[in-house]
C-alpha cells in the first residue's frame, strides 16, 4: 500500500510483491506496513539503514501513521525488534503504540549523525528497556 510521503518504487515482478523468498531487495521492504500485536498500525518502513562493517540492516526507520503530526518524526527500531508476518504481508513490531511514540526519534529533514555511537546505544537501549 502506497503512502503519502513515501515514493513508489520498482518491486520487481508485480505490484508492490511480498518477498517469496529467504532475500528481499529494500525496494521490496520500503513502504510496507508495521503493526503490532494488537494488530494497531504503528505506521510503515520509510528507510533502512545498514551497519557497513557487517553489511547488515542494523534499523528500520519508521513513519508513524495516525494522529496529526505522527509522520513528523522518523523512529529508527532495531532490526532485530521487527519480525516479518508473511501471512498478512507486515512486520509486526511487538511494542503498545503509546510507548512508541514516546520513542526517540528525529525529523524527516533532519537525520541524526549516525556515526555517534551515543545515538546508537540509546536507540538499543530504548528499545532493550
Amino acid at each position: 500500500m502506497h503512502r503519502a510521503g513515501c515514493p513508489e518504487l520498482p518491486t520487481g515482478p508485480g505490484p508492490r510483491a511480498w518477498p517469496a523468498g529467504p532475500l528481499a531487495g529494500n525496494t521490496r521492504l520500503m513502504g510496507k506496513d508495521v503493526y503490532n500485536d494488537e494488530a494497531e498500525d504503528l505506521g510503515h518502513v520509510r528507510d533502512l539503514m545498514l551497519d557497513l562493517a557487517s553489511g547488515r540492516v542494523r534499523y528500520a526507520v519508521l513513519a508513524l501513521s495516525g494522529r496529526p503530526g505522527a509522520q513528523d518524526r522518523l523512529l529508527p527500531v532495531p532490526w532485530s525488534a521487527l519480525r516479518l508476518d508473511s501471512e498478512l504481508r507486515r512486520f509486526v513490531l511487538d511494542i503498545d503504540r503509546a510507548r512508541l511514540e514516546q520513542a526517540p526519534g528525529f525529523a524527516p529533514g533532519r537525520w541524526p549523525d549516525l556515526d555517534d555511537p551515543r545515538w546508537a546505544g540509546e536507540i538499543d537501549a530504548w528499545y532493550r528497556g
